[in-house]
């Protein structure tokens, strides 16, 4: 067995070993746990979901696209403009941007910013050589401050991916020590911490350091000519990796952090993380490698080198897949987060270059770098190192002459401020915003409003950044239009399309009307007081008559009340305004057209952008319009002419020695009607502009897209803070006050209400202050009251003298101001009845109230009690609702009064009921008869037997009063009870005294004729009552119970029988054929036989004939068919129909099925009826095996099969005679050769494994295991049989078709399955 086994062993290893071969080798690896195994990911090194043209790279935005093929940069075509002239502090300033230089590094032409590094929140770090300084800048390129310093020249700066830390490596050639250090950043101060000096670890300078992209691990190198890989949380080096006898200067991790690229000397190598093992190494530049950086999908690596080349490689394998000489050297490389491109910074002091990693082909070539204020070209060296922005409109960079930090900026990281003139007066202003802030850049835009809006509405993708509408007007009202709630809002729609525009209001641009003082036009308007809008717009309009009468813009003048003494000739007079007036003419004094107050005039007042648009009035020899450049000389000219109106700003004109008009704010009548009506003379004042009281007067407006206003949060935000006022008021407009600053900065989701006024200093400022007299230091809400001043519930007490403060009432007893529902005085919390005016106290607790004149009085004020029957509040010991002095049964809840005095309470209730008997009765049923008490059926009759109208039936409702039931079921309401009643459901009839269903009462329905009908009859009567025995409807005396024919016809009455027929009526058998015509008289079944051969047509009757249409004597399968042979069988049917012996051959052999010889039968399937034939001696050509089709000769066993045994007879092995099926046998199809080879050797393999660990004792033979009885009956002698017959030779042995062995031995079966060792008998 042992041997067995061993040999099972090594054939199943030979099965999985022949399985292997076709089990494919490669191992399944996703190492960047993207979801896309390494073998088919584009990008194994950084992890994706991108499925459009490469698989498993970094796809942002999730359209399947990878971002380094949708991926997309800013507009930095235009970055070589020069911005000089705005940034007057800056020097030299020839970048396109910022230029910047740290302290020292200005005076210093040999010192360099080394490093560069941008944080995640756009703070910009960069190390000098100026004293060793790590400085910290902001996002637009403004140096802020030093954070620390080195000790030597910082060479390499690295944020931790999430900004909290910021390591530094530095080196000194003087000295050859390392200088590494790791710093905490404190953003909200711009503070460092130092964490850890890992300077201990190198022995000479460090050039280059990194962490990984989880920020898990920091790698640094240098000149000790390996790699020192640190854990970041305990500072302790974990590996480190040598490089020979090259000094490191640049380290980069791919995206995922499993390699780091590392140059060294003049080449690359790429080494795992995990292990340090080298994945691959390349040595193609000619000189030292400073630049490197590994793209954001991982599948680039690019090289920068002093030899003027950068060279890109495939980062799966180290291929080289371009090189491109930059004609400089190249220091550094910075890949753009998409990946779609990058920039270099290199040793050319002319410009630099942007490649796009489509081709390697240079996309963009800006910017120089300057060495300084008047050293020209010859100072120009270069950029070391490079850095984009956060959001990637700006790339920073580190110059290699006198400290230089550049920062260079795209078209899209500007603002672009276009309108009116006002502009480009704020733009200087506009810069301080850039100097302290990361985001943009504010910049002129030389465009109208008009153009600006257009630009606006038709995408403002046409220009890069965001572009903005600024000046003393709103969007273009001639193309725009704005929504119901613009005054809240600021938004208008582009009528060219759907997209929407915001105006915002940062600040005021007011003007002011002068006449000279104390001269004629004050005079004249001592008369009105001031000109009302309309009048001024009189003035200065040249529109026509109609259009100032008519809606427009403006709304329509009453001309009768603007020049109420017109005298029609056509000139605007003084004397026109008012009769006390002189006609001189009023001419007009104002600054050039192209100036800020008259630009507001042509929006505010004219609303040039309409598409039908006002305009000044036309000067001419009687009246003159004089236009000066400056606001000095709008002064003079008007001190110097009486009776001209100057317009200049309003601050000058404050300032100035004229008389400045006061206005009312009503365009369609005169200053003196308006005044009648009401409305208020206004003067100009700073204060009256700031507040938006003044009339004439503009918001100065931001305007952009809806969609840029995230972006542009934080310039509006300063625009509105103090910083950004303070520029209104110096530039001589007026800031907002700061309401309007609050509603301003709503339109764009500021909330700046905490620069809202307070002048009781509560916290809630003057408009929102409920209580603004509030004293100091008291608690108010957020209404600005006090408890002392508010009625928080508004009931009319204050909160200090309502004891509810928050609930409003009227109760004034035992607490004030309390909610008092039903107004009774009593507050609800001590109102025992909140809902009940009447009561309020409730001494006893019984929820009976006190007051004997309320509702619901308790009449047991001091004991409590629940009676509410009879009286309220006394004690109820049954709970029944009466008071226990009242209750007759004071200890039964059922009872409590007994009207016929027989002890029982008049209140019956049936407790219980069983189907519609109540089998359980309390109180008494019949409260006025003391003889009944009980009714368990509820019919009105009581159940006592003696008593008065007993009932007869107590367990059955009902209302009999007849025949001496009383109280019985009466379905037909005919008083008597349905037990007696033979008619229970007919109220006409109750007696049937034969019983036949009909009444003997005549005048009721269903009378009965006959009354005395046999009992036997009864259900034989008709519809007079009269059964047959009573009645002869034919009348030919016979009565209808013994008239076999009781339609006898009238001529024939008197010829019957005795059983009521005449000769035409008999049919002796029954079956409608009367006896002349009936051909079997005698069998009901039979009337005719066509064929005259003894067999009826009729099949299915008696003798049936098969074939009534032909004489047969057929009489086997069919009767009165032909039968040839006599055999009895139908020759239709007869298969030998000359044969008389055989008639059936069931396997078409042509050998039939009758034998003459017994043993050929199967004797199970001859017992259960299903084996073919019979019997019949001397049958011919009989088939011994009748179920199994053979047409060749078998002179020994006729109609078998060659290789079967048939019945009675078995072959020598004993198997038995089971029949063989045939298959259609179509050959092996053309299976793979391979499969072939293998299943062979795998079958060999599990059936020499199965046959050696399974595998019983041979049987020596075929023959079955004898019972002991049975082998012990054939082994002995038997004097009859001279010698013993085997076991399958026996003609009584047999085995069916499922392998069971059947023998017949002296009467009885016995059985074995092969499952059985042994024989069993059979007893079914």
């Amino acid at each position: 067995m042992v041997k067995r086994k061993r040999m099972s062993i090594s054939l199943t290893i030979l099965m999985v070993s022949s399985l292997m071969i076709w089990i494919p080798s490669a191992i399944a690896a996703d190492g960047d746990n993207d979801g896309f195994d390494d073998s088919i990911d584009d990008c194994p090194f950084a992890a994706g979901s991108s499925t459009n043209g490469l698989l498993g790279c970094p796809d942002a935005d999730l359209d399947g696209v990878p971002d380094s093929v949708d991926g997309s940069i800013a507009d930095f075509s235009s970055a070589s403009r020069d911005y000089g002239s705005i940034y007057a502090d800056f020097p030299d300033e020839q970048s396109g941007g910022m230029s910047e230089y740290t302290a020292q590094g200005w005076g210093n032409s040999g010192e360099m910013v080394r490093a560069v590094d941008v944080a995640p929140n756009g703070m910009v770090a960069l190390g000098a050589d100026d004293g060793n300084h790590v400085y910290i800048a902001r996002s637009s390129g403004k140096i802020v401050q030093s954070l620390f310093t080195m000790g030597s020249n910082p060479r390499a700066l690295d944020f931790s991916p999430n900004g909290s830390l910021l390591a530094v490596a530095a080196y000194s050639l003087s000295d050859n020590m390392a200088n590494v250090h790791v710093y905490e950043m404190d953003w909200n101060a711009l503070m460092v911490t130092h964490v850890a000096n890992l300077s201990s670890h190198h022995y000479d300078d460090t050039f280059a350091l990194s962490f990984s992209p989880n920020g898990t691990e920091l790698y640094v190198g240098g000149k000790d000519k390996n790699v020192t890989l640190y854990d970041a949380h305990s500072w302790s080096p974990t590996r480190v990796i040598e490089f020979g006898e090259d000094d490191v200067y640049n380290i980069v991790p791919s995206p995922d952090g499993r390699l780091i690229a590392v140059t060294h000397g003049q080449e690359l190598s790429v080494h795992w993380t995990s292990n340090g093992s080298q994945f691959f190494n390349t040595h193609n530049h000619t000189n030292v490698v400073l630049g490197l950086d590994w793209s954001p999908d991982g599948r680039w690596i690019i090289t920068g080198g002093n030899d003027d080349r950068f060279r890109v490689y495939h980062a799966g394998n180290g291929t080289m897949e371009a090189e491109v000489n930059q004609g400089s050297d190249v220091y550094s490389i910075a890949f753009n987060e998409a990946g779609t491109h990058f920039v270099l910074a290199t040793s050319s002091g002319s410009g630099t270059s942007i490649y796009s990693t489509a081709d390697w082909s240079n996309e963009f070539d800006f910017g120089d770098f300057p060495g300084g204020s008047g050293n020209g070209a010859s100072g120009r060296r270069g950029a070391r190192d490079v850095a984009w922005s956060t959001d990637e409109t700006k790339i920073h960079f580190g110059g290699r002459y006198y400290g230089a930090f550049y920062t260079f900026y795209s078209a899209d990281a500007f603002i672009w401020l276009g309108g009116d003139v006002t502009g480009q007066l704020m733009e200087s202003r506009f810069a301080e915003y850039g100097e302290d802030h990361s985001d943009y850049l504010p910049n002129h835009y030389n465009a109208s409003i008009t153009t600006i809006t257009q630009m606006q509405c038709n995408q403002a993708g046409q220009i890069q950044g965001i572009l903005m509408g600024a000046g003393a007007t709103t969007s273009a009202e001639s193309i725009t239009t704005p929504l119901a709630n613009y005054t809240t809002s600021g938004l208008r729609t582009c009528d060219s399309s759907s997209d929407i525009l915001v105006d915002v209001p940062v600040g005021r641009m007011p003007a002011t009307l002068t006449v000279k003082a104390s001269g004629v036009a004050e005079q004249c308007l001592s008369h009105t007081g001031g000109l009302s809008m309309g009048q001024v717009r009189w003035v200065l309009s040249g529109a026509s008559i109609s259009d100032l009468i008519n809606d427009g813009f403006h709304p329509g003048m009453d001309l009768s009340s603007i020049v109420p003494s017109d005298d029609g000739d056509s000139i605007k007079e003084w004397g026109d305004l008012h009769s006390a007036c002189p006609d001189d003419p009023i001419h007009v004094y104002h600054r050039w057209e192209n100036r800020s107050v008259p630009q507001m005039i042509e929006a505010f007042m004219f609303c040039d952008h309409c598409s039908f648009p006002d305009d000044w009035f036309e000067q001419d020899f009687d009246r003159y319009r004089l236009i000066e450049e400056t606001r000095s000389e709008v002064i003079s000219g008007v001190n110097g002419f009486d009776g001209a109106i100057g317009i200049t700003e309003l601050r000058s004109g404050i300032a100035s020695n004229l008389y400045n008009i006061p206005l009312i704010d009503n365009w369609t009548h005169g200053a003196v009607d308006a005044t009648l009506a009401g409305d208020s003379l206004i003067h100009a004042s700073v204060s009256n502009s700031s507040n938006g009281d003044w009339p004439f007067q503009d918001d100065y407006y931001l305007t952009m897209r809806e969609d840029s206003v995230d972006a542009a949060r934080g310039f509006i935000n300063w625009m509105l803070s103090e910083a950004g006022q303070e520029n209104f008021d110096e530039i001589g407009f007026v800031r907002l006050d700061p309401f309007a600053r609050v509603m301003a900065g709503d339109r764009v989701g500021l909330d700046l209400r905490s620069i809202l006024p307070d002048d009781d200093g509560d916290g809630v400022w003057n408009g929102d202050d409920l209580c603004p007299g509030t004293d100091a230091s008291t608690l108010v809400d957020s209404s600005g009251c006090a408890q002392n001043q508010l009625d928080d519930d508004g009931d009319g007490l204050v909160n200090t003298l309502d004891d509810c403060p928050n609930q409003p009432g009227t109760s004034t007893q035992p607490t004030v101001g309390c909610p008092d529902g039903d107004g009774d005085g009593w507050a609800d919390t001590a109102d025992a009845f909140p809902s009940e005016p009447t009561q309020w106290a409730d001494s006893d607790g019984d929820q009976f109230g006190d007051n004997p004149e309320g509702i619901e009085a308790d009449s047991c004020i001091s004991e409590f009690g629940l009676s509410t029957e009879d009286r309220f509040g006394c004690v109820d010991t049954d709970g029944d609702g009466w008071s226990d002095l009242n209750d007759m049964f004071p200890a039964n809840p059922t009872q409590w009064i007994d009207a016929d005095g027989d002890g029982i309470g008049d209140n019956y209730t049936c407790n219980e009921m069983l189907n519609t008997v109540c089998v359980s009765e309390s109180g008494d049923a019949f409260p006025t008869e003391v003889s009944q008490h009980k009714d368990r059926d509820g019919d009105g009759y009581g159940d006592n037997p003696n008593g008065f109208l007993a009932d007869s039936c107590p367990d059955q409702a009902g209302s009999s009063n007849q025949g001496g039931e009383l109280g019985c079921p009466d379905a037909d309401g005919d008083g008597w009870s349905d037990g007696l009643d033979d008619f229970p459901n007919e109220p006409s009839q109750y007696i049937d005294s034969d019983g036949d269903g009909y009444g003997d009462t005549q005048s009721g329905v269903n009378a009965d004729n006959c009354q005395g009908t046999p009992a036997d009859e009864i259900g034989l009567v008709d519809d007079r009552g009269c059964a047959p025995s009573e009645r002869d409807g034919d009348y030919d005396g016979v009565m209808e119970d013994v008239d076999v024919c009781p339609n006898t016809p009238a001529s024939e009455v008197f010829d019957v029988d005795e059983t009521g027929c005449s000769e035409s009526e008999r049919d002796s058998d029954g079956d409608g054929a009367i006896d002349s015509v009936d051909a079997y008289p005698m069998d009901a079944s039979q009337t005719i036989d066509s064929d005259g051969d003894g067999f009826g047509d009729n099949a299915s009757g008696t003798n049936g004939d098969n074939c009534p249409s032909e004489t047969g004597t057929s009489t086997g399968n069919l009767r009165g068919c032909i039968d040839s042979d006599g055999d009895s069988w139908a020759d239709s049917e007869d298969i030998v129909p000359n044969i008389g012996t055989q008639w059936k051959d069931t396997d078409g052999d042509g050998y039939y099925d009758n034998f003459a010889n017994s043993i050929w039968a199967d004797d199970v399937m001859r017992i259960n009826g299903s084996w073919p034939g019979e019997l019949i001696p001397g049958a011919r050509t009989p088939d011994r095996c009748p179920l199994h089709a053979n047409e060749l000769q078998n002179l020994e066993n006729p109609g078998c099969p060659a290789d079967m045994f048939p019945a009675g007879e078995e072959e020598e092995s004993g198997g038995s005679n089971i029949p063989i099926q045939s298959t259609d046998s179509g050959g092996i199809g053309t299976l793979t050769i391979i499969i072939i080879a293998t299943v062979i050797i795998f079958l060999i393999a599990v059936g020499g494994a199965v046959t050696l660990l399974m595998r019983k004792p041979k049987k020596k033979s075929k023959r079955r295991k004898q019972s002991n009885l049975v082998e012990k009956r054939m082994a002995e002698p038997e004097p009859e049989i001279e010698e013993e017959i085997a076991l399958e030779d026996d003609p009584n042995y047999k085995i069916d078709e499922n392998g069971c062995e059947w023998w017949y031995d002296e009467g009885q079966w016995w059985y074995r399955t092969p499952e059985m060792d042994d024989w069993a008998e059979f007893d079914g």
